[in-house]
């Protein structure tokens, strides 16, 4: 199946539920989803069509993201959005002061020799931004947490290079940060048993 829509929107980022019923599309400042009205299950077996707009973002959104029950959404505006997946608004946002180029999730072992599975991670959302930082971003999206969406959001800011951040990914407590002058910058966490 080929999904048209609007010719002048230009399709920056996807991603797809992950029982394949909705796809989300950063087009412009706003994300619109598609839905798959199929009734058949099986492979080639599709039906998408234009549902519905989410509108927050007053400048081209970079990057989504599903988590859980939530829609995460960073845009050039330097806003953060985080969205339950039937709201057309958003239910908590934070401004990282500079325009966001890439998000990604990051897991935090809460303690070394732990064995690694999702009740032993906090999770975070950490945004690369054009003035060289990540953010990462802690609350409200940390699993088994008492927290709820609409907590304060807590940022931080890390030094990553005097040039944007232009791409970033995590894998195994370790976050990677592409910088547009061609260097990748890498971090480990570190937890502070005293704080827990």
């Amino acid at each position: 199946q080929t999904i048209e829509f609007e010719k002048s929107m230009h399709l920056k980022y996807l991603t797809v539920s992950p029982d394949a019923k909705r796809i989300f599309a950063c087009c412009g400042s706003d994300i619109v989803i598609f839905g798959n009205t199929s009734k058949s299950q099986g492979r080639g077996k599709s039906n998408y069509h234009k549902m519905s707009f989410m509108s927050f973002h007053t400048k081209s959104v970079t990057a989504i993201s599903l988590y859980d029950r939530f829609l995460l959404s960073a845009a050039e505006d330097g806003m953060f959005a985080l969205w339950n997946l039937g709201s057309d608004k958003p239910v908590n946002y934070y401004s990282t002061g500079s325009r966001i180029f890439c998000m990604t999730h990051f897991a935090i072992p809460l303690e070394e020799g732990l064995v690694v599975d999702e009740l032993s991670l906090t999770h975070c959302a950490v945004c690369g931004l054009s003035n060289g930082t990540i953010q990462p971003l802690t609350r409200p999206i940390a699993k088994g947490s008492s927290a709820s969406a609409a907590d304060q959001m807590v940022g931080m800011t890390v030094r990553a290079n005097k040039c944007p951040v232009s791409s970033i990914c995590s894998a195994w407590g370790f976050l990677y940060a592409g910088c547009a002058d061609g260097s990748i910058k890498v971090f480990c966490s570190i937890v502070d048993k005293s704080l827990q």
